[in-house]
């Protein structure tokens, strides 16, 4: 779609200019003679918009990772323990047997 904008730098259409960016389409602009900086100010600031709005998209992303990391090392910790568990109830076996195979000695 392409879009045509009367008073691009005045007040209505800073804004409307700034909403249109973010389309799919062709923007033109009909600006008065000496406010072409101006224009060149709103698409700059529209610029930087863009990339603010990435990079909370890339924080929300990264926030989602760090989440997914933090209950996966909660699932390690319970590994762990389980397997310091076993390793304390080996030990406690291994001298059962121990003590089983010196009575089974004795007689």
């Amino acid at each position: 779609m392409s879009y045509f904008v009367t008073g691009a730098t005045g007040f209505v259409g800073r804004f409307l200019v700034s909403k249109l960016l973010k389309r799919k389409g062709t923007i033109h602009v009909l600006v008065r003679k000496g406010s072409e900086k101006k224009l060149d100010a709103i698409a700059s600031n529209q610029k930087k918009l863009d990339t603010i709005l990435s990079n909370q998209k890339n924080i929300a992303a990264n926030q989602k990772k760090l989440d997914a990391i933090a209950a996966n090392q909660k699932k390690l910790d319970v590994i762990v323990a389980n397997q310091k568990a076993i390793q304390a109830n080996q030990k406690k076996l291994d001298q059962v047997l121990a003590n089983q195979k010196r009575i089974l000695a004795k007689k």
